[in-house]
């Protein structure tokens, strides 16, 4: 209850101030008790959207790599550039020589089609429908692979093409259409999808199920300042179609000015540290319909720094950047006694921020490079991070800045929930105001508003038409951004460390991908960790050793087979990055059947510039997302 006597106390040295101030008392007294009661359902949401924001992640990262069956598959709409797989619509094998294979792309129509993928390797694709041999594959899948894409257009048909399907993979043309088993009615319209064709899958490929997916350019959305529909990647535009045409609301609910305003803001172009530049803001990537509209809307507007409010029948979509003051306020317009959150103790304000974006490189979720206030962390006396994952951004830069923002933002200390007079209709959420209060020592102080509302006031004058507005303090400093001195490289592949802590790693885990089993085992094992920089020593090399215990069975009595692995990686920069691969590979005798594996170890040590060696520290082994 401690807390509670500070707030009075705070409270009463207002008292003298003005009789509306007095009356505050009791409602501080209010607000400090449910502040407390609420704590624990606030740290749950939080959790809850944290998950939200994660599985988002997770379901890009399946969508770029993995072909999989369901019986209800969530609609999926693809914005901007992103490489996707998907649902198995349909399966079939024709005479046990083929397999006819069906994959969902996107449920919409995409603007193209820039590159096929089977498993990780790219398949060069014939796309001259004027060709007798449209749907050719070239290189080394040359000869068990057809892939016809459909873009989800209204009036395209995929039943008919499988009906009349032709095997293009020879010189000379035959028949492996479908007719017995589809329908011309089976069209699959609206739905962007890769038809494929390959040998069956026990000839082809030992047993294993192909992974079949493409880089395209997602959904066509319309640019109000052009009349325009085509592609785009710009978040603002792409918010503004989740609105109208997922979420139905009518084109007249969306402010235009601001949508403008935003989408202008998002295509500016900022200077990079290397040279050249990139856009502000991108939005590239899969918005699922499992997660809610709620997250989507969130998870949209931090693709661009910003936020999406809903204000007097108004959708107002913003992008992060500096504001300027739309009005200025003082407590004489102030119809009621205050409604007052406090400042946040230091201990609760997050100091550092970190998270994951989705690395364009290889299209999976990766760890962007990390900031710490470290003055703050000196003044507030421990390090407390803020997750900021952004799956629609595929720029490390970006996220950087991005992430920057959302720290400052999270470090706003000062709330006000205030009823004005009618003046102040004027303004609307996302403006910035500022507000003169002497008795509360605030002068011209700036304020974003949060939510704004209309509010009826009974005061000793009488009965009035108020106007509530939710007050944040406002830093225009935290969009501040210095290329040459706030950018941090990017090093993909490599643990990158600038300096060891006697324990070398926080959280040390170790992650089991790809697991192969048959015909031979093979297994990624990924090593990453947090908070791996401190101010003791320099490293040099970073070495790693595992041993996998694998148990294989030669038809009457099982064998155990011990594979030692050890790799090493030279440290070239100064930054943390998402993590190390060692690659275990083991061929498994023949005869013998694969039963099962265990890691029985997997270390990390150190080697510094003093010549120095760190022990060998072990890494939890966590689940996969496989």
């Amino acid at each position: 209850m401690a807390s509670i006597g500070a707030a009075v106390a705070a409270i009463a040295t207002w008292a003298g101030a003005s009789a509306g101030t007095a009356a505050a008392i009791g409602t501080a007294v209010n607000i400090a008790v449910a502040a407390a009661s609420v704590a624990v359902s606030v740290k749950t949401a939080r959790d809850q959207k944290k998950q939200a924001e994660r599985a988002q992640m997770e379901s890009n990262q399946r969508n770029a790599y993995r072909n999989f069956r369901q019986a209800l598959t969530p609609r999926r709409i693809v914005y901007g550039r992103a490489r996707v797989a998907g649902p198995i619509l349909f399966a079939t094998n024709r005479d046990q020589f083929e397999a006819h294979l069906l994959i969902g792309i996107a449920s919409h129509e995409i603007d193209a089609f820039e590159a096929f993928y089977v498993l990780k390797d790219e398949l060069p694709v014939l796309l001259d429908t004027e060709s007798d041999f449209y749907g050719q594959v070239t290189g080394p899948y040359a000869g068990n692979v057809i892939l016809w894409p459909f873009k989800g257009t209204a009036s395209q048909n995929i039943g008919q093409k499988m009906r009349t399907a032709q095997d293009v993979r020879q010189s000379a043309l035959y028949d492996i259409s479908l007719g017995s088993i589809i329908e011309e009615t089976d069209r699959w319209a609206g739905i962007a999808a890769l038809y494929v064709v390959t040998l069956e899958f026990g000839m082809s490929w030992e047993g294993q199920s192909p992974e079949f997916g493409a880089l395209i350019r997602g959904k066509k959305i319309l640019d109000p300042r052009t009349g325009l529909t085509a592609w785009s990647n710009n978040p603002a535009l792409c918010a503004r179609d989740y609105l109208v045409n997922i979420m139905a609301f009518p084109p007249s609910s969306i402010d235009e000015a601001a949508l403008i305003a935003a989408a202008n803001i998002c295509d500016q172009l900022v200077p990079l540290k290397a040279g050249g530049t990139e856009k502000r803001y991108e939005c590239n990537g899969v918005i699922g319909a499992e997660v809610s509209h709620d997250e989507n809307l969130r998870t949209l507007a931090r693709s661009m720094a910003g936020a999406i409010r809903y204000s007097s029948g108004k959708w107002i979509i913003e992008a992060g950047a500096p504001k300027t003051t739309a009005a200025a306020f003082d407590e004489s317009m102030v119809l009621a006694p205050y409604a007052i959150a406090f400042e946040k103790p230091d201990r609760s304000l997050p100091n550092a921020v970190r998270g994951n974006f989705i690395d364009a490189t290889e299209w999976q979720p990766t760890s962007y490079p990390g900031y710490r206030n470290e003055a703050a962390i000196a003044t507030e006396g421990q390090e407390n991070h803020l997750e900021i994952d952004l799956p629609l951004t595929t720029s490390h830069t970006m996220a950087q800045r991005i992430a920057r923002i959302e720290l400052g933002r999270a470090r706003a200390r000062q709330t006000l929930s205030l009823d004005f007079d009618l003046r102040a209709y004027t303004v609307r959420p996302g403006d910035v105001i500022t507000y003169t209060a002497p008795d509360l020592g605030i002068a011209s102080a700036p304020y974003e508003i949060d939510a704004f509302s209309l509010s009826r006031v009974d005061n000793p004058t009488g009965t009035h038409l108020g106007v509530r507005l939710d007050l944040t303090a406002y830093d225009s400093s935290i969009f501040n951004w210095t290329p040459a001195t706030d950018e941090i490289d990017l090093v993909r592949g490599t643990v990158v460390l600038d300096s060891i802590r006697p324990k070398f790693f926080d959280n040390l885990e170790v992650d089991e991908r790809n697991l192969i089993t048959t015909p031979n085992f093979s297994a990624d094992y990924v090593f990453t960790a947090d908070n791996p920089a401190s101010a003791f020593k320099v490293l040099n090399l970073i070495e790693f050793r595992l041993t996998v215990e694998i148990v294989t069975n030669d038809g009457t009595t099982d064998h155990i087979h011990t594979v030692n692995v050890t790799d090493s990686v030279t440290v070239l920069g100064l930054i943390p990055t998402k993590g190390y691969t060692v690659d275990v590979t083991f061929t498994i005798p023949g005869g013998h059947t694969y039963v099962s594996h265990t890691l029985e170890t997997a270390e990390v040590r150190g080697n510094y510039d003093d010549s120095t060696t760190s022990p060998w520290q072990s890494a939890t082994l966590i689940s996969g997302i496989l």
